[in-house]
């Protein structure tokens, strides 16, 4: 048993800390991951093995911050997009952003202007919408709109069927998620508690049934890598089941790319976060003195940090860059810009001086 706790857990460091590498690697130029939600998501990660004073920190809250764009007075968002925008609350609140910093306001009165538009007591009637409004309404820990958060649940239990499924299997692991945060910060309503458990338990019973070795979930690494976050977040999940964790690794290490990603930075990031959540469950599960679990987070904390040493960020861009799509992109600095402009507007007057000098040399018959 002990041979095969040690296994596990050597595997699960070896395979986050390969994906961690590939994402700095892919962001040590520019400090972000090119959009929002990717960006966002990344930082989740980053969060759990990065100190809140780390560069890498610093500079993927502040370039989210920097993105979101004032739509009225009092509220703003992040692309004008529902789902991008709640992403990037959760991801600046765990990234040390207060909840009391204006532009997480601002974005919170943006999800709640957006609520009810369709009259349904949702989000654009869309599971997607409403579960990450939901969840970001619940990790802000705030009380001003939950009632819009309590209505979103209800209206996702309606969607719930006799086998504990809601549409399909990744939102059945976002109602598990929105209600763990909910519980985790005493903001569900006793009436609803016995109603809320049943839910998780229903969810958690149909997601633990359908896991295949071929494909897990979805077998898709971003939505699997979700709903593992979500199943481990919960005492439903069965970590004495040996064969059922082994199949959950091997398909994870199995899938993932030779640089370490499992295909985008965002499908990364989801990875990380679920196999993160998973060795601490596992550990969490498997500690003899139950006093010292508090501890589990700083344990994975160091050594997540001694096991890969986070390189340094070095943002710029290289002279010439090769994109995803093949195309090819010359990137100057300031400074260069600068001085290519000066030289071509030089450039510009001699070759004007010189034309202007060949004329007269012509008119004059020279």
């Amino acid at each position: 048993m002990k041979n095969y706790d040690y296994y596990l857990e050597q595997e699960l460091y070896k395979s986050i800390n390969k994906a961690y590498e590939w994402l700095y690697d892919s962001g040590k130029n520019i400090g972000n991951w090119k959009d929002v939600c990717s960006t966002s998501i990344v930082g989740i990660a980053l969060a759990v093995r990065e100190p809140e004073n780390s560069p890498w920190i610093r500079s993927a809250k502040e370039w989210i911050l920097n993105q979101q764009v004032e739509i009225e007075p009092d509220v703003a968002c992040w692309g004008e997009d529902l789902s991008a925008t709640a992403i990037a609350i959760i991801a600046l609140l765990r990234l040390g952003v207060s909840p009391n910093e204006p532009k997480i306001k601002k974005a919170l009165n943006f999800i709640h202007k957006k609520f009810n538009t369709n009259g349904k007591l949702n989000w654009y009637d869309e599971p997607w919408e409403t579960s990450w409004s939901i969840f970001a309404i619940a990790e802000s820990g705030g009380r001003d709109f939950l009632e819009d958060a309590y209505n979103g649940i209800e209206w996702l239990i309606s969607l719930q069927d006799a086998d504990g499924r809601i549409v399909a299997s990744h939102y059945s692991a976002y109602i598990i998620k929105i209600i763990n945060a909910l519980q985790k910060r005493q903001l569900v309503k006793e009436i609803d508690q016995i109603g809320y458990d049943e839910t998780v338990f229903d969810a958690s019973k149909y997601l633990i049934d359908i896991l295949t070795e071929e494909k897990l979930w979805t077998g898709e690494s971003w939505s699997n890598g979700h709903i593992l976050w979500a199943l481990t977040s919960t005492d439903n999940f069965p970590y004495d089941d040996q064969k059922m964790i082994s199949t959950i690794v091997n398909w994870f290490v199995r899938n993932q790319e030779v640089k370490g990603n499992w295909g985008s930075s965002e499908c990364t990031g989801f990875a990380i976060k679920g196999l993160v959540s998973l060795l601490t469950g596992y550990k969490l599960y498997n500690m003899k003195d139950k006093s010292d679990t508090a501890d589990i987070d700083t344990i994975i904390f160091n050594n997540l940090r001694r096991l890969y040493k986070t390189p340094k960020l070095a943002i710029g861009k290289r002279f010439i860059e090769t994109h995803e799509d093949g195309s090819i992109s010359l990137n100057f600095s300031p400074r260069l810009k600068k001085a290519t402009l000066i030289l071509l507007a030089i450039a510009g007057v001699l070759l004007t001086v010189v034309g202007m000098w060949d004329l007269i040399m012509r008119i004059l018959g020279f």
